[in-house]
């Protein structure tokens, strides 16, 4: 009986027949369940997994499947056919493809970023001026958690940069954490000056080395080996090393190694107090640094040339005699 008046009501005060009312009424029922259904999933998958990540993505995939499932079940709900929402679907594509250009370049893009997978979540890569740690990712733009640029190293700024998909088609990735391997290089230059003893400043720095990098160089050589047969990758030196280089103003010692992408600010810190006790325990070792050098040849013992002292400037005499005269004389007239 009081569903009875309600649908008089409905029909008499807003005008919807009873055809109307069944798929509203369908309609919502059809939304509860998938929601019900979805909520039911996320439980469960909380239940099992502690990981965020895996909540995450499938928070994010069941999200989209109940809006694609549920635009499917209320078409149906409300034309005849399939045939019918096809054609409607196909009339106002054409449209839509002109006038929502950029958006569907965006959804483009998260197809292929679904498919071939060149960075996810929790990935730091840089595309175009943008570099950053990839936070989010949706059907129009992924986020990143920004790096650099307004701070030094590879720290955070703070910043989230929400990057719209379809820049994937028009910029290089560079993906700092999925490479070939895990890990980049870090270089650090240590200059001393010429005086210095520089073998003993670059046994110092090879042992410091090796104590941040022995280890990473040994994990990667067998990450090396298993992308051997997907990509052309060159056997290298993976061992930390110091390359010697002379440059204008001292020896300059290039401490190569791996890092993790996310360390390396914090190792170069830790290196580099490490250099700095260390040289100060060598007296032999002094950095090299813009400086004024006054050479004194006595002091050491280094012979010169005494030049001889200058001449000093002796104005000449006005003239005399005739001409003196003469020009006494043309002043007078």
């Amino acid at each position: 009986m009081p569903s009875l008046l309600l649908a008089n009501w409905l029909e008499t005060r807003l005008g919807l027949s009873d055809e109307t009312q069944a798929k509203l009424l369908a309609t919502f029922l059809t939304l509860l369940a998938l929601w019900i259904l979805r909520l039911a999933l996320l439980r469960f998958v909380r239940r099992t997994s502690e990981s965020l990540t895996r909540q995450y993505y499938w928070r994010r995939a069941s999200l989209n499947l109940l809006v694609v499932v549920g635009l499917l079940m209320v078409g149906r709900i409300w034309f005849s056919s399939f045939e019918s929402l096809a054609t409607i679907v196909g009339l106002a594509s054409a449209g839509f493809a002109i006038a929502l250009k950029d958006p569907i370049t965006d959804l483009a893009g998260w197809l292929f970023l679904a498919w071939r997978k060149p960075f996810s979540l929790g990935d730091r890569i840089e595309i175009s001026t943008h570099r950053g740690d990839v936070v989010d990712m949706r059907a129009l733009q992924f986020s990143l958690m920004e790096v650099g640029n307004r701070v030094g190293g590879d720290a955070r700024t703070g910043r989230v940069i929400h990057v719209p998909n379809g820049m994937i088609f028009a910029h290089p990735i560079a993906n700092t954490t999925d490479g070939w391997f895990s890990d980049v290089f870090l270089e650090i230059k240590v200059i001393i000056t010429f005086e210095s003893d520089w073998e003993v400043a670059r046994d110092i720095l090879l042992t410091i080395s090796r104590e941040h990098g022995g280890a990473r160089a040994e994990a990667m050589r067998s990450e090396v080996s298993k992308h051997a047969p997907s990509f052309l990758i060159m056997q290298e030196d993976l061992d930390p090393e110091v390359l010697v280089h002379v440059v204008e103003n001292g020896v300059n010692l290039v401490m190569r190694m791996l890092c993790p992408p996310g360390k390396l600010r914090r190792t170069e810190s830790k290196i580099w107090q490490q250099v700095l006790a260390a040289f100060a325990a060598h007296p032999n070792i002094d950095f090299a640094y813009p400086t004024t050098r006054f050479f004194d040849n006595p002091s050491e013992n280094k012979q010169s040339k005494e030049t001889p002292p200058a001449k000093p400037y002796i104005p000449k005499a006005p003239p005399t005699g005739p001409h003196q005269s003469l020009t006494s004389l043309g002043r007078k007239s």
